[in-house]
């Protein structure tokens, strides 16, 4: 009799043993990453043999298995990770934690569990620009699941971006406009940095060049202007190619414009104004008042006065549409003839000529000083002679002068 409940009492312990949540001896799984079996129970026993991987689809952490009776087994993992994807063999499924056997004459089944931290892994998107607008963007940072993604800020007007990664998150821009466009950064199994560099996104203009009135002749060559670089990389606001219809200074190296004729001999030409193409009337309230890149709106304006004061500010849409007009011959009596001469002068070489400020006295008084210092290789030897303009090309006495130095 005895027996007989000794027996029994064994029997009722086995099953209820059967029904707890069992952690089976798993070959290489670390404690802390091992799965949690629980059968539901039944009449036929069954084994399920599981392949554990662990923030890392291409090599498993290790393999293990656990026995039990029915046909469904519910399957955890510790506090701390969680399964994110499965595959069980054919026959069986696993979903909501269950693995369960559709064949009731299925003994065995093939589960492989990917599991990964709850917590995630830091993601640092990190903003620099390239350029000297003294722009700044602080960072983001998000806790990325492994194999999970988020989304972070990436378009920034009037700029390109190129990006690089610090760690093993992969990334992918997302979206097809700017307003919809985002960087899009996928989890890897430790922490990382991406870095976002943007650069200036180039803004050409092309300046054509026209003389002999307006558009009567087009030397083929134009100014070709890039917005960012225009205002020095960034570094100034704002920058005027033309300003009150007068050329600014930025661009004075275009004041003159030397055309070779048919027979080889050259005329300079002053700058006469600015216009805009279409081809619009010579009248002043269509001429360019003012032509500008702006920094911050990433824009070419230009502007002309008009009554109703409606065009100050016009989006220069068109990238050739401005042009310089050069109309008339350069002559003494131009407005900046003496501009060349008020330049500083490149350094004086061996048998180069030095121009002196003694030019302005000497063209004040009604005279031109030929010849003021010539270098030699023994030092700056001085030849003054002032004599009338008009007669300059016949003064036999300077050019001898010159040649006897430069001899």
């Amino acid at each position: 009799m005895k027996c007989k409940r000794l027996c029994a009492w064994l029997l009722c312990l086995v099953m209820m043993f059967s029904l707890l949540p069992v952690s089976a001896a798993a070959a290489g799984i670390p404690a802390e990453y091992a799965p949690i079996f629980k059968w539901a129970g039944g009449l036929s026993k069954r084994k399920i043999n599981v392949e554990l991987f662990f923030e890392n689809e291409s090599s498993p952490l290790g393999t293990t298995s656990s026995e039990g009776e029915g046909t469904i087994c519910n399957i955890n993992v510790p506090n701390g990770k969680e399964i994110y994807k499965s595959d069980a063999s054919s026959g069986c499924s696993f979903a909501a934690n269950k693995f369960t056997f559709w064949e009731v004459w299925d003994k065995s089944g093939d589960l492989k569990l990917y599991t990964r931290s709850t917590a995630g892994h830091k993601v640092t998107v990190k903003y620099v620009f390239a350029d000297e607008s003294g722009k700044t963007k602080g960072p983001i940072e998000k806790q990325v699941k492994y194999q999970d993604h988020e989304d972070f800020e990436i378009v920034q007007p009037n700029y390109n971006y190129t990006i690089s990664v610090d760690g093993d998150a992969i990334y992918e821009v997302t979206g097809s406009t700017d307003l919809t466009r985002k960087l899009r950064v996928t989890g890897g199994a430790k922490d990382s940095v991406i870095t976002v560099t943007y650069t200036p996104k180039d803004n050409y203009i092309y300046i054509d060049k026209y003389f002999g009135g307006a558009f009567s002749h087009w030397n083929k060559e134009n100014i070709k202007l890039n917005g960012h670089e225009f205002v020095e990389n960034n570094a100034l606001p704002k920058k005027y190619v033309i300003e009150n219809h007068k050329l600014a200074p930025a661009m004075e190296k275009y004041r003159f414009l030397t055309v070779t004729n048919a027979d080889n001999s050259t005329t300079v030409y002053d700058f006469s104004y600015a216009v805009v193409i279409p081809k619009t009337s010579e009248s002043t309230e269509r001429k360019i008042k003012d032509v500008w890149y702006d920094r911050d709106a990433g824009e070419w304006y230009y502007s002309y006065e008009n009554k109703s004061g409606l065009f100050d500010k016009i989006p220069l849409v068109n990238e050739g549409g401005v042009n310089f007009c050069y109309n008339t011959p350069h002559s003494q009596s131009s407005k900046h003839h003496d501009f060349v001469a008020t330049t500083t002068p490149p350094p004086a070489r061996k048998g180069a000529i030095r121009i002196t400020s003694a030019d302005t006295a000497a063209r004040q008084s009604g005279m031109t000083l030929k010849v003021r210092s010539v270098m030699t290789g023994s030092g700056s030897t001085m030849i003054r002679h002032q004599e009338p303009a008009a007669s300059i090309s016949r003064s036999a006495s300077v050019r001898a002068a010159m040649q006897q130095v430069l001899q």
